[in-house]
């Protein structure tokens, strides 16, 4: 009902119209406007609890709607005080609410508590107005009271439902973004930005357009403009993405359309999952199963690999030929299904035995009737099925070479190696699957006596006690994007002494990219090792030479100059290297000495003293020692130089030429006199 016609009702009401309880209702003397039915039907049939209260605070007007809300009948709230409806506590509100409508003011929809018959408390919106009577004059306050508690329920039930998908959305692994009809960002969160590498507040000022790849734009717009006309929710697409950086992300963008009331779209929730990692891992996966296959129609045979429940999941060319069926025909399909009995019938135990022993088992030779062909059949365990090579020896039945040669020619290739190679499972303990022979060159250990490296902790216990904490980071930070680590570290050998060590390994994967085990190579770099020592011990000693030393190309550009140098000449080695030596020489002229000739049969340093120009303009006396660096091929590839400054020496011999020459003139003076 409006709160108008209740304040009309209330206005007009006579001044001896009484409520349910007797009491007078309205001012005193007015003129009835409405008829008193019509009046009390409004009043009374209200469904907003209608309370009228008299200046001093007693309740004077309760209707049916006030008795619902409350729990209070009329008779027992009309000549009761207000106050009865207060919360412990909230007296002096009242009081204060009426205060201010007896002083004319209209207290529109104030939202506060009140409480029930029962005790509940009751969250409600209150419009309180003065009742006036024919005079003018306020006689006493008319309250609607609406319940609000259920509208607040809803109210804090949206917020916290706002705010869980405010978290989720914004702590949502994947990108999520909500994109206007027009394509404009509306909201987006961290990961989104993170994924692209722009800033909320830059994201917010762009449209999607601005980061799909172009080549993606006119796909992704057809996509987008089927589904919202054909009415459907939405799509899932892969494409790329441009982040900020000019880079290209691969994702997975899955569209879904909200709708209006009139049916239109309204915006579309779009959640995008970083794929770049894994389409440039399946293209690496795509490139190397193309390389396998390339390799399998190279080997010398049929190959034919078969899961553990016997169905064929590749082969070769040769296979092909062997079995008379296409491809297509035999993929998928089980081995016996396919395969010609008289060749089926060596290939089943062989193939039993390596799936149910997961030894690799072999065939010498039997014959092929249809083909008049003489086979051999190998058949090795690998994780998930069984691998099988045929070869046909028709042309060969020297059966004893033909197995020896097929069957160690990985093996001799690794044992022949000056390193160490060696296999470990993908364990718990990482146990030792392989370690070839040269293992016991490099340690004196024995392999079979000794099992020096059964498992990772053996191993380790074999490394320098100094060297271990570093060897143990470096493998925990494997970095499975490269696959490979090289270490560097000291191997302790059976009599106690340590051999400095290469190690390099990487993970074997399988199909779906799983570690099977680790695979690595140890060289002894003892020599190497030492060798750097050395040359870094020179190196310092070079730098920390008072003579300036250099060295040059057989042209005379320099390519290195040390502190010495710098001091010398006063350019620095930055301003040295790469200029021509002329740079410094007083006398143009002056040979490079860079023919093997100018250093004689041996190669031997040549000495010589010379007159060079600093940066500064000044010149300076020098010694110079220079000596060829020759290539393996006994090609000289540069000089080398030592430069001492004699200045001081040189002016010490004039200074003691002089003195002589004096002398002699002094003897010769007294002589003639």
């Amino acid at each position: 009902m409006p709160e108008t016609d209740i304040r009309n009702a209330l206005r007009s009401a006579p001044h001896d119209a009484t409520s349910p309880g007797g009491r007078n209702v309205a001012g005193e003397g007015s003129e009835s406007r409405l008829s008193g039915a019509y009046r009390s039907a409004i009043l009374m049939s209200c469904p907003d609890a209608i309370i009228g209260e008299s200046p001093d605070g007693i309740i004077t007007f309760w209707n049916p709607a006030a008795e619902k809300l409350y729990g209070y009948s009329a008779e027992e709230t009309i000549g009761q005080p207000i106050s009865l409806l207060a919360p412990a506590g909230q007296e002096g509100e009242m009081t204060d609410l009426l205060q201010q409508v007896l002083q004319g003011q209209t207290i529109e929809a104030y939202e506060t508590v009140r409480r029930a018959r029962d005790g509940r408390l009751l969250d409600v919106s209150l419009t309180i107005f003065p009742v006036r009577n024919a005079s003018g004059a306020i006689i006493g306050a008319s309250a609607t009271t609406r319940d609000i508690t259920q509208r607040r329920r809803d109210a804090a039930a949206l917020a916290a439902s706002e705010r869980r998908f405010r978290a989720a959305f914004d702590d949502a692994p994947n990108g999520m973004a909500l994109v206007g009809p027009q394509g404009d960002f509306l909201q987006v969160n961290r990961a989104g930005c993170e994924l692209v590498g722009y800033s909320e507040q830059e994201l917010l000022q762009m449209s999607i357009r601005d980061i799909i790849h172009p080549d993606e734009l006119e796909a992704e717009a057809h996509a987008m403009a089927q589904v919202v006309r054909q009415g459907g929710q939405g799509y899932t697409s892969e494409l790329r993405l441009l982040h900020r950086d000019g880079s290209v992300r691969w994702v997975r963008l899955q569209s879904t359309v909200v709708r209006g009331e009139n049916g239109d779209s309204a915006y579309t929730i779009a959640q995008v999952q970083d794929l770049t990692e894994a389409v440039a891992s399946r293209e690496k996966l795509a490139a190397a199963r193309t390389q396998m296959q390339e390799i399998l129609e190279r080997v010398g045979g049929a190959f034919i690999e078969i899961d553990l429940e016997w169905r064929i999941t590749q082969v070769n060319a040769t296979a092909l030929d062997l079995l008379g069926l296409p491809r297509h025909a035999l993929l998928g399909q089980v081995l016996q299904n396919v395969v010609d009995p008289a060749l089926l019938e060596p290939m089943l135990e062989a193939v039993t035995t390596a799936m149910t022993e997961g030894q690799r088992t072999s065939v010498a030779e039997f014959a092929y009737v249809p083909q008049n062909a003489w086979l051999t059949l190998r058949a090795y365990p690998i994780a998930g099925g069984v691998s099988l090579f045929i070869r046909d020896i028709t042309s060969l039945r020297d059966l004893e070479q033909e197995l020896r040669l097929a069957e160690l020619r990985f093996q001799a290739l690794v044992e022949q190696l000056p390193a160490a190679v060696y296999m470990v499972a993908n364990d718990g303990d990482e146990t030792m699957l392989y370690l070839s022979p040269f293992f016991e060159e490099l340690t004196g250990f024995s392999i079979e006596r000794d099992n020096p490296c059964r498992n990772a902790q053996a191993w380790l216990e074999l490394i320098h006690p100094d060297d271990r904490e570093r060897v143990v980071h470096k493998g925990e930070a494997f970095d499975r994007k490269a696959n490979r680590l090289a270490l560097e570290y000291r191997l302790r050998r059976a009599d106690g002494s340590y051999v400095w060590v290469s190690d390099t390994y990487s993970a074997m994967l399988d199909e779906s990219g799983q570690v099977i085990a680790w695979q690595g190579i140890i060289i002894d770099v003892t020599e190497s090792k030492e060798a750097r020592d050395a040359i870094a011990r020179l190196a310092a000693i070079v730098e920390a030479s008072d003579d300036a030393i250099f060295s040059r190309t057989v042209d005379g550009v320099f390519t290195y100059w040390n502190p010495a140098a710098e001091r010398l000449y006063g350019y620095t080695a930055e301003e040295a290297i790469g200029q021509s030596l002329t740079t410094l020489l007083l006398d143009k002229n002056e040979p490079l000495l860079a023919d093997p000739g100018d250093f004689g049969d041996k190669g031997q340093a040549r000495r010589f003293e010379s007159r060079h120009v600093r940066k500064d303009g000044s010149v300076v006396d020098v010694a110079v020692t220079v000596f060829p660096m020759y290539d393996g091929h006994g090609q000289i590839t540069g000089i080398s130089g030592i430069v001492r400054d004699i200045t001081g020496r040189l002016a010490a011999e004039r200074e003691l030429r002089a003195a002589l020459e004096a002398a002699e003139a002094g003897v010769r003076a007294k002589g003639l006199f």
